[in-house]
C-alpha cells in the first residue's frame, strides 16, 4: 500500500515511471485535433475513458461536471478555443464527510488544463489527489485512507483547512507530451458497485447518448482500488468526529468518467525479435506482450516479414505474453524487420521491430591482481560473423577482448553487434590474494601544538611488512605524508590543538590491491601561550563628587589560544591614590581617583584555556579641579530649554535668547559656569555664559543680533569640560 508521511500542507510531488512498466494507468491515446488533448487514457484493466467534452444534453445535466453557464458563451456549443473551459476531465472522483470542525473533502481526478490562457499548443494533463480537512482541537496526527493510498499528517494544529494536501503529477511534462500523468497514483479507474469493493456495476448511458461509469450526480459505493479495503475515504485522528470520536468515514462517492467505446488497438510491445543462422538456414524468435481493452477480443498475434509468411504466435495462460518461431531455408533471405499483427483488433493493428542477431556474452572475468578484464562473446549469425564491440573498451577479435590496466572494472560488460543485437554479462572478479591476510588496525598518536610527529602505522598491522601505506585523504587540521620507510609524518596546522584524523590502507605491488581501511586519530595537545595584556593610559579631572573613569583595557589585548575571558580581568596592584574595580561582564575597569597626579595600577587577564597573562599597567593622569591640567572632561551638563524670538525695531533686528539646563553643581573649592554657543558644536558662535547655582541649575537670557543658524540648534560647555551639543531650538 502507498503510505506517505507528509510534513506540511500543500505538498506537491512528481514521480516518473519507466514506460510500459504495467503502471495502473497504462497508456494514452492520440491527440484530438478538435481540442489538442488526448482522446482517451486507458488503465491496466483495459478500461479507456474519453475526455469529457459535453454536448448540449450533457451541458444541461452536468454529466461532464461542466454546465452551459460555465462557458464564455452559454448559448453556443463547446468549441475550442473561444468557447472552451480551462479545465476538463477524463475522470473524477470526489466525496466529503463532516468533521467536528467542518468537513473533510477528497478530490481525485485525471484532468486537462492550461498553464495560462486557453491557447492552442499549451494543453497539459495531470493526475490529482487533493485532501482538505477542517481539523478540530486539539489537533495532532491524522491518517487519511483513500482508494489510492494512505497519507499521514503529523503534528497538525487545529483550524479550518489545517490539512491542505495536493499532489499533481504531470504538470512538468513538456508541452505536447501527455505521458507524465501515467505516473500519477490515479489508476486504475474505479467503478460503481452495489457494495464497497464488490462486483463492478455495468456502465450507464446518460442524456446525450454517451456511456459513463456512473451518474456523477448520484453518490455510489466504488470498487477497484489497487489496495485491499481502500474503497473508502476515512480520517483517523484526535476528536475528528467530536469529543472522543477519533474516526469518520464514508463509502459513497460521486464518480465521473465517460467510457471510450470506439475500437482501440491493443498495445503490443515487441520484447525481442532475433535471428540465428548458418549455412544450413535461419531461425527467427519473436517475444511480445499485449493487453486487450475492455470489451475487446482476446489478442491473436502473428508475425511476418519480407520473404517470411505470417506465423501464428502462442499465448501464455494469462493471455498477455506471446512467443513465435519461424525458419527459413535460405539463410541469406532474412527480412530487415518483423511486423506483428493483432488479428483480434478491428481493424487489425500492426507493430514493427528491427530483426537483430542474438549476442551471447560468455565471459566477463576481472583479475584484481593483474587488473586485467577478459571479455568473450559470440553472435548467432554464424554466416556473416558481424563485428562485436564491448561498449567502452573496443572491438572483440576472434570473439575475445583483453583490457589491461583496469583499476576499477564496471559491474556489467555490454557487447553490441554490427547486426543490431546486444547483451550484457555481470563481471566476475577474482580474489585479491596479495593482501588477503593483511589487516590494517586503527592507530592513535599524540603531539604538542605546532609540533610534528612521526607515526608508524604498520607497527600494529598484520602481514604488513611487504605492503606500502597509502593515505586516503588529508587530515582536517594539518598535513600527512608517507616517507620511503612507510612512516607517516603528521604536521598539525599552526596554533591548532584538538583532535585530528586521517585514514589509510595497505597496498599491494603497484597498487594492485588494498587492505581494509584503518583510521589514525591524533590528539594535538595545547601548549599554553600567555595572552598579551598591553599597557593603557587615560586621563581625568578631579571633581566633587569624585568622578569615575571607565577604561576598556581589553581593547588592545590579544589571545593566541582561544579568546580573552572578560570575567578573568583581575586587579593585581591598586593605585596609591584611587580605586580600580573590574566589571566581570565586560572586562572594563572603573577607576575612581582620590588625588591629582599620575595614578598607576596593574591587571591581568586570562584566555578561554585559563592561561593568565603577565601584568599590564594602566596610567591615569589625574588633573586637579579647575586647573585644566588634565585633558579629560568631568561632571555633567544638560539642556532643558532653548528658545529664540526674533523682532525688528527701527530697522534693527534682534533675537531674544533663553537657554537653560543643569550641570554638576559647584564645590567649596570651585565655581562652575556654562558657555552657550549657536550651532551644533561647542566650537560655534559664542552666545553668552551663565553661572551654575548650588542646585546645579543655570539659565542664560540675552539679546543678540545673531539669530539661529541653519541647524536651529545650540550647544553648551561647562567649565569642568562637560559638553552638550546640538540641542534643538523651539
Amino acid at each position: 500500500m502507498v503510505r506517505r508521511i507528509v510534513a506540511c500542507a500543500g505538498f506537491i510531488a512528481l514521480f516518473l515511471l519507466a514506460p510500459f512498466a504495467m503502471a495502473d494507468l497504462y497508456r494514452v491515446g492520440p491527440v484530438d485535433p478538435a481540442n489538442g488533448y488526448p482522446r482517451w487514457y486507458q488503465d491496466a484493466t483495459g478500461l479507456a475513458l474519453n475526455l469529457c467534452v459535453p454536448n448540449a444534453a450533457e451541458l444541461s445535466s452536468g454529466s461532464c461536471l461542466i454546465f452551459a453557464a460555465d462557458l464564455p458563451n452559454p448559448s453556443q456549443p463547446v468549441r475550442f478555443p473561444d468557447n472552451f473551459l480551462d479545465e476538463h476531465f477524463w475522470y473524477n472522483l470526489n466525496t466529503s464527510v463532516p468533521t467536528a470542525a467542518g468537513k473533510a473533502k477528497l478530490v481525485i481526478g485525471l484532468e486537462g488544463a492550461f498553464p495560462g490562457p486557453i491557447l492552442a499548443g499549451t494543453q497539459i494533463s495531470f493526475g490529482r489527489v487533493r485532501i482538505v480537512i477542517d481539523v478540530p482541537p486539539p489537533g495532532g496526527t491524522y491518517t487519511i485512507t483513500h482508494p489510492y493510498g494512505v497519507e499521514t499528517f503529523p503534528n497538525v494544529a487545529p483550524g479550518p483547512r489545517a490539512i491542505a494536501f495536493t499532489e499533481d503529477i504531470g504538470l512538468n511534462c513538456p508541452v505536447g507530451d501527455f505521458t507524465c500523468a501515467l505516473s500519477s497514483r490515479v489508476g486504475p479507474f474505479l467503478r460503481a458497485s452495489a457494495t464497497p469493493g464488490g462486483a463492478a456495476l455495468p456502465p450507464v448511458v446518460l442524456p446525450g447518448g454517451n456511456t459513463y461509469l456512473a451518474d456523477p450526480a448520484v453518490p455510489t459505493p466504488i470498487t477497484g482500488s489497487p489496495f485491499p479495503n481502500n474503497n473508502v475515504f476515512k480520517i483517523e485522528g484526535p476528536n475528528v468526529g467530536g469529543p472522543g470520536i477519533d474516526l469518520v468515514q464514508t463509502t459513497l462517492f460521486n464518480l465521473m468518467g465517460r467510457v471510450y467505446t470506439a475500437p482501440i488497438p491493443s498495445k503490443v510491445v515487441i520484447d525481442r525479435a532475433t535471428y540465428s543462422r548458418d549455412a544450413g538456414g535461419a531461425k527467427i524468435d519473436l517475444f511480445a506482450q499485449t493487453l486487450p481493452s475492455i470489451g475487446s477480443a482476446q489478442p491473436n498475434l502473428s508475425f511476418a516479414g519480407a520473404n517470411l509468411p505470417p506465423t501464428l504466435m502462442k499465448a501464455s495462460a494469462n493471455g498477455r505474453n506471446f512467443y513465435g518461431q519461424a525458419r527459413l531455408a535460405q539463410a541469406d533471405s532474412l527480412p530487415a524487420s518483423i511486423v506483428v499483427t493483432n488479428n483480434a483488433d478491428v481493424p487489425p493493428s500492426t507493430f514493427e521491430a528491427n530483426l537483430v542477431d542474438e549476442v551471447r556474452v560468455t565471459q566477463a572475468d576481472y583479475d584484481a591482481e593483474t587488473q586485467v578484464l577478459t571479455i568473450s562473446a559470440s553472435s548467432s549469425d554464424a554466416l556473416m560473423n558481424p563485428a562485436l564491440v564491448a561498449e567502452g573498451f573496443g572491438v572483440l577479435v576472434g570473439g575475445t577482448l583483453t583490457v589491461q590496466g583496469l583499476a576499477a572494472p564496471p559491474p556489467f560488460v555490454r557487447v553490441v553487434s554490427a547486426a543490431g543485437g546486444r547483451s550484457r554479462l555481470q563481471v566476475s572478479a577474482t580474489r585479491l590474494d596479495v593482501v588477503a591476510s593483511a589487516n590494517a588496525q586503527n592507530d592513535v598518536a599524540k603531539t604538542l601544538e605546532n609540533q610534528p610527529v612521526v607515526i608508524d602505522v604498520r607497527q600494529n598491522d598484520t602481514d604488513a611488512a611487504a605492503l606500502t601505506v597509502k593515505l586516503l585523504g588529508a587530515p582536517g587540521h594539518g598535513s600527512a605524508t608517507v616517507d620511503s620507510a612507510g612512516l607517516v609524518n603528521y604536521v598539525p596546522a599552526p596554533n591548532y590543538f584538538g583532535m585530528d584524523t586521517f585514514t589509510y590502507v595497505l597496498s599491494g605491488p603497484a597498487g594492485s590491491s588494498d587492505s581494509n581501511i584503518a583510521t589514525v586519530n591524533i590528539e594535538v595537545m595545547m601548549v599554553p601561550i600567555k595572552p598579551r595584556a598591553v599597557a593603557d593610559t587615560a586621563s581625568i579631572t578631579l571633581a566633587e563628587p569624585a568622578p569615575t573613569l571607565v577604561i576598556d583595557v581589553l581593547a588592545n589585548d590579544t589571545a593566541v589560544n582561544g579568546t580573552l575571558d572578560p570575567a578573568s580581568v583581575k586587579i593585581v596592584q591598586q593605585a596609591l591614590s584611587g580605586t580600580a574595580v573590574a566589571d566581570p561582564a565586560t572586562g572594563k575597569i572603573a577607576f575612581t581617583p582620590q588625588a591629582a597626579g599620575t595614578a598607576v595600577f596593574s591587571y591581568t587577564v586570562s584566555d578561554s584555556t585559563n592561561t593568565e597573562s603577565d601584568p599590564a599597567t594602566v596610567s591615569v593622569a589625574v588633573a586637579a579641579a579647575g586647573t585644566g591640567a588634565g585633558p579629560g572632561p568631568t561632571g555633567t551638563i544638560a539642556l532643558s530649554k532653548a528658545t529664540a524670538s526674533t523682532s525688528t525695531s527701527k530697522g534693527v533686528t534682534t533675537t531674544k535668547w533663553v537657554v537653560e539646563g543643569t550641570a554638576s553643581p559647584p564645590s567649596s573649592a570651585q565655581s562652575v559656569s556654562v558657555s552657550v554657543f549657536i550651532g551644533p558644536t561647542a566650537t560655534g558662535t559664542p552666545l553668552g555664559s551663565a553661572t551654575v547655582d548650588a542646585t546645579g541649575f543655570w539659565r542664560l537670557v540675552t539679546e543678540s543680533p545673531r539669530g539661529p543658524d541653519a541647524t536651529r540648534t545650540v550647544s553648551a560647555k561647562s567649565s569642568t569640560g562637560a559638553v552638550r551639543e546640538g540641542f534643538p531650538i523651539k
